[in-house]
């Protein structure tokens, strides 16, 4: 009886062993399956950056000439924020896809290639991103600001960067990742049309436009009641 239990014994302790062996083994599988993947995709990064970070870029008349995209500067313009009192230079730019590209959107094309800075008397000033309150009056130049690029189709965009004076303006492009120009466009600021924009007026605008619409609504709706009216008063005589 003692020698069956040894047996029985024995035989649970084997089992076991092996079920152990084969959970340690479906682990590893997953853990090297899972590194794998993890490999793969940091080697598609590091391939992307590279890529990015070696793509010529550089100017060509009005157009930024790149290995993924061109992008065609139309005459910049200065916006006169007149609720704020500030002013803004506003670039608006036709950009062209030529590779398919996920990220590829106007809005990390300015920020990845392109930074632009205004002459001062001793230096030599990076501008700031600029916003206006409401983008009704640029929808057109805006709306797809974050939206990607098809390969071969091109995307109307605008950008905006606050002034910090009235010295001539530098649209300077450079490589990803790295901070030095590679090439430059200068504008005059004083060969600069300026355009004046105010949300207050465009909101007291649309007011306007809605109460006018409303009234023209009432008396519709009222002459149409007193066609309605005199009708049934021509009936019953």
């Amino acid at each position: 009886m003692k020698k069956v239990m040894g047996i029985l014994l024995a035989s649970t302790l084997i089992l076991g062993a092996c079920g152990h062996h084969q959970d340690s083994a479906k682990k590893e599988s997953t853990s090297h399956k899972k590194k794998e993947n993890d490999n793969e995709e940091l080697n598609e990064e590091l391939k992307e950056f590279k890529s990015k970070k070696n793509m010529d870029i550089k100017i060509k008349g009005d157009t930024i000439v790149s290995d993924k995209f061109e992008a065609k500067i139309k005459e910049p313009f200065i916006i006169n924020e007149k609720d704020e009192k500030k002013k803004y230079i506003a670039f608006k730019m036709e950009i062209t896809a030529k590779k398919d590209d996920k990220d590829l959107n106007p809005s990390s094309i300015s920020h990845d290639y392109i930074n632009i800075t205004q002459d001062d008397k001793n230096t030599v000033n990076k501008l700031r991103d600029g916003y206006l309150l409401s983008d009704k009056k640029y929808k057109d130049w805006t709306e797809h600001n974050q939206d990607q690029i098809k390969k071969g189709k091109t995307a109307q965009a605008m950008f905006i960067y606050e002034l910090r004076g009235d010295g001539n303006i530098n649209l300077n492009v450079h490589k990803y990742s790295e901070d030095k120009t590679v090439d430059s466009k200068s504008f005059k600021y004083s060969k600069l049309k300026t355009e004046d924009f105010s949300h207050r007026a465009e909101t007291r605008e649309e007011v306007e436009k809605k109460e006018k619409e409303f009234e023209e609504e009432y008396k519709k709706n009222k002459n149409e009641r007193k066609k309605k009216k005199s009708k049934k008063m021509t009936i019953v005589l």
